[in-house]
């Protein structure tokens, strides 16, 4: 309702008339959960997938501890690097692989 107050319905149907179909889009931007059951010739892992924090304590070796990854985080992690195709860019999620998966 407030879309339609603040710009009119004529402007939000033009605007959905104006949508074409993401078959034909050069760029798809998405959210994780979205994106599941969906695949891409290349897809790329944004920054919106932080690392937990880290513990604060040192193991015996004087390296960092690091907090594990929640399940839930790990599921849609999980969602997310099965749309790729061809091409999986996961700089951005390069913090994962030295996370254990928190038991439940």
């Amino acid at each position: 309702m407030e879309l339609i107050d603040t710009y009119s319905p004529e402007a939000i149907i033009a605007a959905v008339n104006a949508l074409i179909d993401e078959r034909q889009d050069d760029v798809t931007v998405s959210t994780a959960h979205k994106a599941n059951c969906l695949e891409w010739s290349k897809f790329k892992i944004a920054d919106d997938f932080p690392p937990p924090s880290d513990s604060g304590h040192l193991d015996n070796l004087g390296r960092p501890i690091l907090k594990p990854v929640s399940e839930a985080d790990a599921c849609l992690t999980y969602i997310a690097v099965t749309c790729a195709r061809h091409h999986l860019d996961l700089s951005r999620l390069e913090w994962i692989e030295n996370r254990q998966i928190a038991p439940h």
